[in-house]
């Protein structure tokens, strides 16, 4: 039995020492180790601390080496493995990774582009924002213009604007209808001009006949009062024929 006791304390005082060895050797930033593994592969401490094992490289790093104890290398910000590679894979179109050593890569988020293919071949580490007149959904990885009658007028815009009634719109700015013009529907490019017999004092609504009595020209804003020796009707003034007369505001002839 004393035997026994003593074996198993022998074992445990070797096991200790070994483990102190091996972590006093790492400490040092020696290896001390003998083993080969294949790539793919690094040489990992055993459970026990007292020996070596080929193991398949961690998730975040690489091992493209052959030969006695190499030890894994961190993959740049940009690329990912996700374990067991001899290489990093570079994160795709719509996807980044922001800090070394990831397994996988993130989403890019609304707002901005991830294009890996035309400006980061390795791999992008930080998403790109989007510019004032374009946009983007989560995942993307370019920045589409807003289509016509629709803007964008800051950066990192999730989606565009539809352009209001009374206004005109380009890309990255909504303006309102000069005065004379207007635009009665929504999601236009464009102001109308205000045509004669009608008035636009209200660039969002379309424009209003002038009443009997009263006249317009083009762009007019209100209708003016027919004068005397005049007759005006559907927004158009005419002369009294001769022998007949107005008076002002007078929509007849008398």
């Amino acid at each position: 039995m004393m035997i026994g006791s003593a074996v198993s304390m022998r074992s445990n005082i070797v096991a200790i020492v070994c483990l102190l060895a091996a972590t006093l050797a790492q400490v040092n930033g020696q290896v001390a180790c003998n083993i080969g593994c294949n790539v793919g592969e690094w040489a990992a401490p055993t459970s026990d601390g007292c020996g070596w094992e080929c193991a398949p490289c961690p998730a975040g790093f690489y091992c493209n080496v052959t030969g006695v104890c190499e030890q894994p290398v961190v993959c740049d910000a940009g690329t990912i493995s996700t374990g067991g590679d001899n290489e990093c894979t570079r994160c795709g179109d719509g996807t980044y990774a922001p800090v070394p050593g990831r397994s996988q890569c993130l989403t890019c988020p609304a707002g901005f582009k991830c294009n890996a293919t035309d400006n980061y071949p390795d791999g992008i580490s930080t998403p790109q924002s989007c510019g004032v007149g374009t946009y983007a959904s989560s995942g993307a990885d370019w920045c589409p213009q807003c289509s016509d009658g629709y803007y964008a007028p800051f950066e990192e815009m999730t989606e565009c604007i539809r352009c209001p009634a009374g206004s005109s719109c380009s890309a990255t700015a909504a303006t309102e209808c000069a005065e004379g013009t207007y635009q009665n529907l929504a999601g236009q490019t464009d102001c109308n001009n205000c045509p004669a017999q009608y008035s636009c004092s209200d660039p969002s609504l379309a424009p209003l006949l002038c009443p009997p009595g009263t006249y317009s020209n083009a762009l007019a804003v209100t209708c003016t009062d027919c004068e005397a020796g005049f007759h005006c009707d559907n927004g158009i003034r005419t002369a009294c024929a001769p022998g007949n007369y107005s008076s002002y505001g007078f929509s007849v002839c008398l």
